[in-house]
C-alpha cells in the first residue's frame, strides 16, 4: 500500500539549468491548505527510465511521515530560522567513492545547487550497489550527512529503495525528526503556543 500526503500534492518539481538536479519542493500550500513542512528536497540521480517528476515523488513518499509533517519535525523548534533555506539533498550514484560531503550543500555563482557529478547508479540490476550520499542544509551550512547503499534491485516501486531513502533520513535527524541536526537540548522544546 502505498502513502499518499499533503506533500506529493503539492510537489513542484523543476531540473536545475545546471545539471542533473532535481528539485522536489513543497514550499507553497497545497489548495487544499496543505502545510509547508518547512524544507526543500532536492535529488541528483534519477534512473534513466524514469521521469524526474515520478521519481521525485518516489522519494518524498519514501521520506518518514513524521519528517514531512510541520507539526511534528524540526521547523517548530526555537532553533528552525524561518528566513533560512533548508534543504534535505540526496545523491543518488553507482561510484566506487563517495560524493564530496562537506560540498553537497554549496551553491554556485548563480544560487545553484553545486552538488559534483558522480557514476549513476543502476537501480535495476541485480549485481550492483546503489548508494546515496545526502545532506541536511541550513542556506550553505552543512546540519548532517548521510550515507548508505544497498546491493540488488533497488527501484521506487519496491521496499528496498524506501528502506533505503528511510534509513538515509534517519540518519540525518539522529535525535528525532522532531530535533534539528547539531542543535544543542536547550532549543529543541516547541516554542509555547
Amino acid at each position: 500500500m502505498r502513502r499518499t500526503t499533503p506533500v506529493l500534492m503539492s510537489l513542484v518539481a523543476v531540473l536545475a539549468l545546471s545539471g542533473p538536479i532535481l528539485s522536489a519542493s513543497a514550499q507553497q500550500p497545497a489548495a487544499d491548505g496543505a502545510p509547508d513542512p518547512g524544507f526543500r528536497v532536492e535529488i541528483q540521480g534519477v534512473p534513466n527510465d524514469m521521469d524526474e517528476q515520478s521519481f521525485a515523488q518516489a522519494v518524498l513518499a519514501a521520506l518518514p511521515e513524521e519528517l514531512l509533517n510541520p507539526e511534528q519535525n524540526f521547523s517548530r523548534t526555537e532553533s528552525y530560522d524561518r528566513n533560512a533555506d533548508y534543504r534535505l539533498l540526496m545523491v543518488f550514484h553507482g561510484g566506487a567513492e563517495e560524493p564530496q560531503m562537506a560540498g553537497l550543500c554549496a551553491r554556485t555563482m548563480n544560487g545553484q545547487a553545486a552538488i559534483p557529478e558522480a557514476p549513476p547508479a543502476e537501480f535495476q540490476a541485480l549485481t550492483t550497489t546503489t548508494k546515496v550520499a545526502a545532506a541536511f542544509c541550513r542556506d550553505q551550512e552543512t546540519l548532517s550527512t548521510a550515507t548508505d547503499q544497498m546491493t540488488g534491485e533497488v527501484m521506487p516501486d519496491k521496499a528496498s529503495f524506501r528502506f533505503l531513502v528511510g534509513d538515509v533520513a534517519k540518519q540525518l535527524f539522529p535525535s528525532g525528526f522532531q530535533v534539528m541536526p547539531g542543535t544543542p537540548a536547550a532549543l529543541t522544546a516547541a516554542p509555547p503556543g
